[in-house]
């Protein structure tokens, strides 16, 4: 058959792999609900070992049934194929992935939940990889782009929510360049995890450099009104206290003490 071609190319770029991504898919189109290969099917292996190449000549040995029944498998955990390229940072396989299915199948892809209900660009963002979020948000209308960047996971984070905790600047711009004005300030205030807005987040994670960029990618009225009621000086001091006493906790020195010269002896 013509998959069992290309795999035979693929042997001569790496035979051991490629043995065991067969055996893998075989596994996969054959509707075995047996979850034991939720660790070490074909995706796994791919976002781990194998090189763009090899899943080129893979992908395309598939008809587009197997190959959708492929992508769109979800192991124990809800994760799919997308959501192991997000991980492993893979963006030449999102790319590949993106070329063999029209808008409607990858934005469904896109959109699926996986673990903790993470979408794949919570994963980018969360790991600071600019290509796979410009890869994600430049090949969908705006419309299912939007929906993408309001999706919250379970404890209500955004993707943008989970950049700016992270002081991942490069990321929170390619998503503030992807959408319009307006969207930026709607994305900006929308409350995730504790309430907090991505501002508050990026102050009680201490994260200078994600405050730094929300206020300089707004206007200087749009920036009052985001800091009206975020009370940032509050949880920049909170954030400190909770990193102090999760090192006070693990030397018992008491750093809380040192923080607040009031208290000093």
């Amino acid at each position: 058959t013509a998959l069992e071609h290309h795999l035979t190319e693929v042997l001569k770029y790496n035979a051991e792999q490629a043995s065991r991504i067969k055996q893998e898919i075989s596994i996969l189109l054959s509707d075995n609900d047996d979850t034991s290969v939720h660790d070490h099917h074909f995706w796994v292996l791919a976002a781990e070992n194998i090189g763009a190449e090899a899943i080129r000549a893979i992908l395309l040995g598939l008809e587009h049934s197997e190959l959708l029944h492929l992508l769109s498998y979800r192991n124990m955990f809800g994760d799919t194929a997308l959501h192991w390229c997000a991980r492993f940072q893979r963006s030449d396989i999102m790319k590949l992935i993106l070329e063999c299915l029209n808008e409607d199948e990858w934005s469904q892809l896109f959109s699926t939940a996986g673990f903790w209900g993470r979408i794949p660009l919570h994963l980018s963002c969360d790991r600071d990889d600019t290509e796979s979020v410009e890869l994600m948000l430049g090949n969908l209308r705006l419309d299912k782009q939007s929906l993408l960047l309001e999706t919250a996971h379970m404890s209500g984070d955004s993707p943008l929510h989970e950049a700016a905790a992270r002081g991942y600047t490069d990321t929170m711009m390619v998503i503030r360049q992807s959408v319009t004005e307006d969207h930026w300030l709607d994305l900006l205030q929308k409350k995730g995890y504790g309430g907090f807005t991505v501002l508050q987040g990026a102050a009680y994670s201490d994260k200078q450099g994600s405050i730094t960029a929300i206020k300089e990618s707004v206007s200087d009225a749009d920036w009052m009104k985001i800091l009206a009621g975020c009370r940032i000086d509050e949880m920049r001091i909170a954030a400190r206290v909770k990193n102090a006493i999760g090192m006070a906790n693990k030397t018992g020195i008491n750093f809380v003490r040192y923080l607040c010269p009031v208290h000093r002896g």
